[in-house]
């Protein structure tokens, strides 16, 4: 079960407030020893000074005012004998010297002074140490009292004070408990501390975050569903033609055009699954690695090759030079996919693709150019969005592969432009990819 944090603060104040207590107690017990004692060291210089030893006698001993406070007053002979107790106890030790000092005995301890006498002898006033102990003692007691009186006090006041202080936390609450899962909530706490101030910031980053990827969530399902209900429904219709179809040729052309949109549609979710994957924070971020691009374009081209010889356009590799980029690998390969295969469905046949990888100090430029019907340049970052199209000469594209590639080449910290093709026919892509960091290779080049 969890704990209340207004308990846990006050709880923890209590115990330092105890803590804090104990330790000035131990402290004031000290300093109340050491004042007493020079208090009493003083007590016993006075009487013994002004005791005359001529006075001391049977209605002293019973009642002398000295005897309070375990205040003994002893009367010693030069010969060692005890001449007169103030009291019938345990007489204390007998001084060896004048003036102040502290006795041992084998039951207690005594703080002594003593004045010699005339012709031999002590006047002794002495005092049990324990005597003192108990009177610091109950001192503290005394002066602890009230500050024990006080810890209910600082206990409401506590949870008061702390209740006040975590009034902007229940306010942030009841405005995170308002906002719904696809309206965007900025927090806004006036009285919060300044403590809280970076946890809000943080928080309206999240939440303005959080909102907007829910919005291009919705729109992306929405755009989703609306694009794959057209080839479902030319598929559905195909299929009751091939049923209804007379003869094996009508029956033939049905199937090829169920075909035809079936793989259309497939195509279409292959497509929905690789933007979903390519969103920011859609999957966990996979290690990079140290990719050669000339070798992955070169691989692309020759799977794709098939493709352009199918529509008898010329897909060639121009020129090239070897390059290292980091990569997690499958993004990159979707982004050459893309651009390669876009080129080839928007070239009509006979037309031609060409394809140049070029690098400097610091970046590679990808070109790929078609002789196709390009793309107006009002219209060449529109083409960007998901689901658009322009001037498509392959009524199979789904109007993702540009949306993809777009995400992939921010993914890998790149650009992307839109140009005329070579001598103004067609459309020409240019990607610039950052090149290898040069330690990660140096790594990478060691371990192999």
């Amino acid at each position: 079960m969890k704990s209340s944090l207004r308990r846990r603060l006050v709880l923890t104040m209590l115990v330092g407030g105890m803590i804090g207590g104990l330790i000035g107690i131990f402290g004031l017990y000290w300093q109340a020893v050491e004042e007493l004692n020079e208090l009493f060291d003083d007590r016993l210089q006075a009487i013994g000074n002004n005791l005359a030893p001529g006075s001391l006698g049977p209605r002293e001993t019973r009642n002398a005012d000295e005897i309070e406070d375990d205040i003994v007053i002893q009367l010693w002979a030069g010969d060692g004998s005890l001449l007169y107790p103030s009291t019938s106890d345990d007489p204390a030790p007998i001084p060896t010297a004048a003036g102040l000092m502290t006795l041992n005995s084998p039951t207690e301890d005594w703080r002594s002074y003593s004045r010699a006498m005339p012709g031999g002898g002590w006047l002794q006033v002495a005092q049990e140490q324990s005597a003192r102990r108990r009177i610091a003692v109950n001192t503290t007691l005394r002066l602890l009292l009230p500050l024990l009186s006080v810890l209910p006090l600082l206990a409401l006041f506590s949870w008061l004070a702390i209740s006040r202080l975590l009034r902007p936390l229940r306010t942030l609450a009841d405005q995170l408990q308002r906002g719904g899962p696809h309206k965007q909530v900025r927090v806004v706490v006036d009285d919060a501390p300044s403590e809280l101030g970076p946890v809000i910031e943080a928080l309206n980053d999240l939440l303005a975050r959080q909102a907007d990827a829910a919005r291009r969530q919705q729109a992306f399902l929405a755009d989703a569903a609306h694009e794959l209900r057209t080839p479902l429904t030319v598929v559905g219709l195909q299929v009751q033609r091939a049923q209804q179809a007379s003869n094996a040729a009508e029956r033939s052309d049905a199937l090829t055009a169920l075909k035809s949109g079936v793989d259309r549609a497939i195509r279409m979710v292959t497509q929905l699954l690789a933007l979903a994957r390519s969103e920011p924070g859609a999957s966990p971020e996979r290690p990079l690695r140290t990719l050669n691009l000339e070798s992955l374009l070169t691989t692309v081209l020759a799977e794709l090759y098939p493709l352009a010889a199918n529509k008898q356009i010329d897909l060639g590799l121009v020129a090239s030079q070897p390059c290292l980029i980091d990569s997690e690998g499958e993004g990159l390969r979707s982004l050459i996919t893309n651009l390669v295969d876009n080129a080839i469905r928007h070239t009509p046949a006979g037309g031609r693709v060409d394809v140049s990888l070029q690098v400097d100090a610091t970046q590679a430029s990808l070109l790929i150019s078609d002789t196709g019907c390009g793309i107006a340049a009002d219209r060449r970052q529109a083409v960007f969005e998901r689901f658009v199209r322009e001037g498509e000469a392959d009524a199979s594209g789904t109007g993702l592969g540009l949306a993809i590639v777009r995400q992939e080449v921010d993914r890998h910290h790149g650009s992307i432009v839109l140009e005329d093709g070579t001598s103004g026919i067609g459309l020409a892509v240019r990607v610039l990819l950052p090149l290898a960091d040069p330690t990660h290779v140096a790594r990478v080049s060691s371990k192999r």
